[in-house]
């Protein structure tokens, strides 16, 4: 059962992980903006530049549940206002993360900005560990080592790790 749960979440991260990665190759190209009211609460999430943007307007006056505010798409030119804005009014802006609290629009807004890298690095960590493993169990097997622990099984006919208990077979 943990087998499974483990690969549904390594693959789902893998899955994540390439989306993330086409979505920051388009987003020199394009901006994308998405949102959806989740009970009081809207979430936006956008791309542009490299950079993935997320807003969340935290307030009870719009009540709603699974509301879908659709997709915004359009070329560099359409962003590059509220690119500046967000640049220059955030709290903190180190490395590309930045942060700007209660952003006055239409709706304020808390702006969080991370850059497309760090999120695809996040979600390609547990596929790359699950890969580095097995490989690491591959290449024990191939040199006649337990698998599990790597102790030396030249000459044991068990088929049994005298170190760790593991079946080499």
């Amino acid at each position: 059962m943990t087998r499974r749960l483990l690969n549904l979440l390594t693959a789902l991260s893998l899955l994540l992980c390439v989306a993330v990665v086409a979505l920051w190759v388009r987003s020199y190209w394009r901006y994308d903006l998405t949102g959806a009211r989740l009970g009081g609460a809207v979430a936006l999430v956008g791309s542009y530049r490299g950079h993935l943007l997320w807003a969340a307007e935290l307030r009870d006056e719009h009540k709603g549940a699974g509301e879908w505010y659709g997709h915004d798409s359009g070329g560099r030119a359409d962003a590059e206002s509220t690119w500046q804005f967000l640049r220059t009014n955030a709290a903190f802006n180190v490395l590309g993360f930045s942060y700007t609290g209660d952003v006055q629009t239409s709706m304020p807004l808390r702006v969080m900005v991370t850059p497309s890298w760090s999120a695809a690095l996040v979600l390609a960590f547990l596929p790359g560990r699950r890969l580095a493993h097995a490989r690491r169990r591959r290449r024990r097997r191939n040199e006649n080592r337990c698998a599990a622990c790597g102790y030396d099984l030249t000459g044991n006919v068990s088929g049994v790790c005298p170190e760790c208990g593991e079946s080499s077979r």
